[in-house]
């Protein structure tokens, strides 16, 4: 058992079809009853390149549809690269798996670039969905050093932008920060064209 589904009153998927409750000043409402169901569960294993070596402290998040965009629900795989992501209300689902430490490429279940183009993961009630595995490659780098106007003195604390070209525009991708001695890294990047930008 994986625990309750989510629900809004009155057995509303999201806030925007919930029912109002009205509560004038100093005045309890009663009888604001709900009887929730069994949540589903969706499980898989994040590895990496040779699809062997298991990936820990991936963050992979369930996303879901809510009002006109998506929320999503956060776990990261443990030593052996597996997750559990629990007490999912049913419908449909799309999964991301990222590296928070950049070392892996980011990617969508299954084998997908992106959140429009990843496959639906349909759960019923109580439910437990296995097999949502991933594969990772290994991400490019940015890296460099930060100075002030003297050419000598790091520069700490410069936020850096990473964006990648779509067309006739940019898109941002990725970013950091310069550390103590003025460097930084940014990482889980593809092949591909970028453009960087340094904002105090």
């Amino acid at each position: 058992f994986f625990g309750y589904a989510p629900e809004f009153y009155d057995d509303a998927a999201d806030v925007f079809s919930a029912t109002d409750i009205v509560v004038p000043a100093t005045t309890t409402v009663f009888g604001i009853d709900a009887s929730l169901s069994a949540g589903a569960s969706l499980a898989g294993t994040v590895t990496g390149p040779d699809e062997l070596t298991p990936l820990p402290d991936i963050q992979v998040t369930a996303y879901y549809p809510s009002g006109l965009g998506w929320s999503g629900q956060i776990v990261s795989t443990d030593s052996s690269g597996s997750y559990t992501i629990q007490g999912l209300a049913p419908g449909d689902y799309r999964i991301e798996f990222r590296d928070p430490a950049g070392n892996y490429i980011a990617e969508y279940y299954d084998d997908r670039p992106d959140l429009t183009s990843a496959l639906d993961v349909t759960l019923a009630g109580g439910a437990t969905v296995t097999g949502l595995d991933a594969s990772l490659a290994v991400a490019g780098r940015i890296s460099g050093q930060l100075y002030g106007p003297d050419g000598i003195a790091p520069a700490t604390g410069i936020t850096v932008s990473v964006y990648a070209g779509s067309g006739s525009s940019w898109t941002w991708v990725s970013g950091g920060s310069s550390d103590a001695a003025g460097a930084y890294q940014v990482g889980g990047l593809t092949a591909g064209t970028y453009r960087v930008q340094f904002s105090d």
